[in-house]
Formats: C-alpha cells, sequence, structure tokens
C-alpha cells in the first residue's frame, strides 16, 4: 500500500503464534540491516486505523526530515506512544523476548517474511481485536478512569489522539 501523498511502499503483515521473537529483538538491538522492520507487539495495538496513524506520522515525519529516531522503522514505534521519550515507546510498543503475536511493518520494500518464525494471518480488525490487551492499552495511553474498557471505539479515538497530538503543546 501507499499514501496517496507519499512514494514509499508500505507492507504490513500480522503473525501469530511467533517462535523466535527473542532471536528478532537480538538482531534489532544489535543493528542488523536486514531487520529494518517495525516489529510491534500485536497486544498493543487497538486496530488498522490506529497502526496507520502511526505509520503515517513515521512516513511524514521522514519526508520533512522532522524523525526523532534513527530510522522510519523505530519511528513507527515511536509514534505509537502518546509522548516523547523514545525509549518508553519502544519498550511498551516493541517485541519482547516472549512476544507471540506480532505486526511488522516494512516501508520501502523488501523482503522481511522471512525472518519470523509463526503463522502469517490476514492484517484485519477482526485479527487484531482477537489478541488486543484494552486494560494495557489505556495504561500505556494513560487515559482517564472516564474512558470506559467496554468502549473500543472510546479508547481507540483517545488513543489515536493521543499519538496524533504528541509534541503539540
Amino acid at each position: 500500500m501507499k499514501f496517496p501523498q507519499f512514494d514509499q511502499e508500505i507492507d504490513i503483515s500480522y503473525f501469530s503464534d511467533v517462535k523466535n521473537a527473542g532471536q528478532i529483538r537480538n538482531e534489532l538491538l544489535r543493528g542488523n540491516p536486514d531487520y529494518q522492520v517495525a516489529f510491534i507487539n500485536a497486544n498493543t495495538l487497538l486496530s488498522s486505523k490506529h497502526l496507520l496513524a502511526a505509520v503515517y506520522r513515521a512516513v511524514s515525519d521522514l519526508e520533512s526530515g522532522t524523525m526523532k529516531t534513527k530510522n522510519v522503522h523505530s519511528e513507527v514505534l515511536f509514534c505509537l506512544g502518546g509522548n516523547n521519550n523514545i525509549m518508553d515507546s519502544l519498550r511498551r510498543f516493541g517485541i519482547q523476548d516472549d512476544t507471540t503475536n506480532i505486526v511488522a511493518v516494512k516501508i520501502g520494500g523488501g523482503d522481511y517474511k522471512k525472518l519470523v518464525e509463526g503463522t502469517e494471518e490476514p492484517f484485519t480488525d477482526e485479527q487484531i481485536a482477537k489478541n488486543t490487551d484494552v486494560k494495557l492499552v489505556k495504561k500505556v495511553y494513560k487515559l482517564p478512569g472516564t474512558v470506559s474498557l467496554e468502549d473500543r471505539a472510546q479508547v481507540e479515538t483517545a488513543a489515536i489522539g493521543a499519538l496524533l497530538l504528541r509534541g503539540f503543546s
């Protein structure tokens, strides 16, 4: 896919039953260029719209020369965060050694699916909803008690608002 105003090709995949999250994480920490992919803990995503808002902001920051991180893939993770702390966003939205559901975002083309030992699933809102930890998302975005966990649309709106407004005062 592409956003109409940008040239970058964007590919998004959902993987379940991932067996090698620890290896992927180690390669990311080593800076292995083959792993220039945003690997996201799928449990922290509410919907495709939630992720696409962050991807759009990351690509926009890339195009305008205002990225805060080293590459566009880490910028996606940073843009998912609702604050200006890069490490906090990487820790909260990135994968851990025991992560079993991963969403991978590749910007600019290239093969990456062979890096993940898991089952590729359709990247749909239904698939995302199967594993979303809404309570965790509410905590990550520091949403007030007035936001109901049962109202997924309200949590999604608040989370997307937080990520889009990050950095504006």
